[in-house]
């Protein structure tokens, strides 16, 4: 094309209202992201679900999607052995350890990241009960996100133990577990609730929230709410994964997340805006 149409045509679509692309375009941006937006945050390139690595990429996605949350407090991206057989906090200090020989790098189908996992039936698990940037669970709220897979139905049927918030006795935590219909469960003391799906062997997320302010404790996916009557907890410091009370389900878990304190009363709405602009 000679340079004096181009030039015109240039003009021509300026007049017109229409933009050049900014240079600082992202190729990679998820697709209702504008393209001059630096979306810098890691997205699983085979699943399309965001994985936020550290605080900056969290406060990029929070910038993007214009999220009512704050960076998490605690972040354990679940994809590195280290030498010392934990699973890094890489924003707090509350490092899990592992007992009784829980799995590391195990493949999840239609995801690149890795995860780590518990065999069904088995009693291992990832736990911290002493850090002390952990919240008191009786006075200090506490949010926790996950992403997992139950890689195979429970032989025999569950329940099975997934997530702990706090630690020790019966009173002491909150308890989410998988029932014997495979629906995730909710339990403080004598206290549950179950939800009504099946999620089979799909990967998905799960929020556990116990609001000490608005006195809230419930689970939270993106098909359902299992909630139970406010119960007070008594004073622990704990985040637990794998089998604690009950053994294990054939679980991998993919992604972790957890905020204390203020940050961590997030209202229903917030939460699930969160999980849709992680992709899910």
């Amino acid at each position: 094309m000679l340079p004096a149409v181009r030039r015109w045509l240039l003009l021509l679509m300026v007049g017109c209202g229409f933009q050049v692309p900014a240079s600082t375009a992202v190729p990679d941006a998820p697709v209702d992201v504008p393209p001059d937006v630096a979306a810098n945050y890691t997205i699983d390139p085979s699943s399309g679900k965001a994985c936020p690595a550290d605080v900056p990429e969290w406060s990029s996605l929070i910038e993007v999607r214009d999220l009512n949350v704050t960076a998490p407090d605690g972040l354990w991206p679940m994809q590195d052995l280290t030498s010392s057989n934990i699973l890094e906090d890489v924003i707090g200090t509350a490092d899990l350890a592992p007992r009784n020989a829980p799995l590391f790098r195990q493949s999840v189908s239609g995801w690149t990241r890795v995860a780590v996992g518990m065999p069904d039936f088995s009693n291992r698990e990832f736990f911290n009960n002493s850090a002390s940037t952990l919240p008191d669970v009786a006075t200090t709220s506490m949010t926790i996100l996950m992403v997992l897979q139950i890689a195979s139905p429970p032989n025999p049927a569950g329940p099975r133990s997934i997530l702990f918030g706090g630690s020790g006795q019966v009173g002491f935590r909150a308890d989410v577990d998988l029932d014997a219909n495979r629906h995730l469960r909710l339990t403080i003391n004598s206290t549950f609730a179950a939800g009504t799906i099946d999620y089979g062997t799909s990967v998905f997320p799960i929020v556990l929230k116990l609001d000490v302010r608005n006195q809230q404790q419930k689970i939270l996916t993106p098909q359902e709410t299992v909630q139970i009557p406010y119960v007070p907890l008594i004073a622990s410091r704990g985040l637990v994964i794998g089998g604690a009370n009950n053994s294990s389900p054939d679980l991998r878990c993919l992604y972790l997340a957890a905020w204390y304190g203020a940050d961590a009363e997030i209202s229903d709405a917030d939460v699930r805006s969160m999980l849709t602009a992680m992709g899910w």
